[in-house]
């Protein structure tokens, strides 16, 4: 959005590069932006007494990296939608708290009613934030998103979320590329 007020995004559009590849240059930097966060964080656990191993850091990029990039998928998705950055970041903040409280990160999506469980086992960062949980707190901990009777594994959860980024994703490219 800031691009196109700014007058940005007419001089990337005439680059010899298609809509696509300005998508998915956006996506990644936002991913990168979000790995970078991340690290800092995992710089600072030991200072602040977390224990953490190197398969814990060695599952949790990776997840991390996909949860990202879907993430921007919806942000991008929206953004070719918006003509204003407050309109923009007005709808972000009104999707982005629904989703983090829905996500498990403050309660257990298994122990609520069944009203809120169906909605939060709707929310794709339901199944990212569980993946990391899991990471850190191990498999056999009886976490896990229950689904239909079956209790999600870390691979699942994680194709979970990289699918629907992935149809994020696409659905940015698709609505870019009709756009302007």
């Amino acid at each position: 959005v800031w691009d196109r007020e700014y007058g940005f995004l007419r001089e990337i559009l005439v680059a010899p590069i298609g809509r696509t590849g300005i998508v998915l240059g956006k996506a990644i930097g936002a991913t990168i932006t979000g790995l970078l966060q991340v690290v800092i964080m995992l710089v600072l656990a030991p200072i602040l007494g977390v224990t953490l191993s190197p398969a814990i850091l060695l599952g949790l990029i990776p997840i991390v990296a996909i949860l990202a990039l879907g993430l921007s998928g919806l942000g991008i998705l929206i953004a070719t939608f918006m003509t204003s950055q407050q309109g923009f970041q007005l709808v972000i903040q009104l999707m982005i708290f629904p989703l983090i409280f829905l996500a498990g990160v403050f309660f257990p999506v298994n122990d609520v009613p069944a009203w809120l469980a169906v909605i939060s086992k709707l929310n794709p960062l339901t199944y990212g934030v569980d993946a990391i949980r899991q990471i850190f707190l191990g498999t056999d901990t009886g976490l896990g998103v229950v689904v239909l009777g079956h209790t999600m594994t870390i691979a699942e959860e994680i194709l979970v979320v990289g699918g629907l980024g992935a149809i994020l994703l696409g659905s940015a490219v698709v609505a870019f590329n009709r756009q302007e």
